[in-house]
């Protein structure tokens, strides 16, 4: 009975990905993601090299991907978080195919904890394409340097410490953008259209935004 549960999940998580990797949507904001550090780059190097700016930004390669996921985390990722997962259940609901989903020998529950499994891959792309791109772009640009510059900061580590603490913080942040993205989740299970869903969604990023100023005055 086990073995039987598991293999229909299993499929139900193997159309999940194929629809994952067949949607245009994901390589979309993978080259989004990509530009955002390129742009962050190109920033960094046009205020370090205008003399009239006396502050300049201490940065390397191995620092630029700690550094961008400081800039963009509260801001552009959950965005495309919302982009890439409003209509996960509510394009279903339009399209039918739910439905037929449904008519096959599988639990809703199994139907859930697929699209949770794909929510959490997603997740895991989106960090792993601005990490690659973040080391990529940043040594193009600033070199690999001799060792990890703390962002804002002029501390520094050994290249292995750096790269460390870098996978780590992009892996602590995998949990508020779990917990986010399971309210769009929620969002997509109570709205059948992905429009709605989306605009919902951002409403609930900018009042959570609200609120964490908030609590930050108090």
């Amino acid at each position: 009975m086990l073995l039987k549960e598991a293999n229909t999940l299993l499929n139900a998580i193997k159309f999940e990905l194929y629809k994952l990797f067949t949607s245009k949507k994901l390589y979309i904001i993978i080259i989004v993601v990509g530009a955002l550090n390129v742009l962050a780059a190109a920033g960094v190097y046009m205020v370090n090299h205008i003399d009239q700016i006396d502050e300049k930004v201490l940065i390397n390669g191995q620092s630029f991907p700690a550094f961008t996921l400081g800039q963009f985390a509260t801001q552009f990722f959950p965005i495309l978080l919302i982009i890439l997962l409003s209509g996960i259940i509510a394009d279903e609901y339009r399209d039918g195919t739910l439905k037929l989903t449904l008519l096959k020998p599988i639990k809703r529950s199994e139907v859930l904890l697929s699209k949770i499994f794909i929510i959490i891959l997603s997740i895991i792309l989106l960090l792993g394409a601005s990490l690659v791109s973040g080391y990529l772009v940043g040594t193009v640009l600033f070199g690999w340097g001799e060792g990890f510059i703390i962002p804002h900061s002029q501390q520094t580590l050994t290249i292995m410490e750096g790269i460390v603490r870098t996978v780590i913080a992009y892996g602590f942040t995998l949990l508020p953008f779990l917990a986010f993205s399971l309210a769009v989740l929620l969002v997509s299970i109570l709205i059948n259209n992905s429009g709605m869903v989306l605009g919902a969604s951002i409403g609930i990023f900018f009042l959570l935004q609200v609120i964490t100023g908030m609590s930050q005055d108090i």
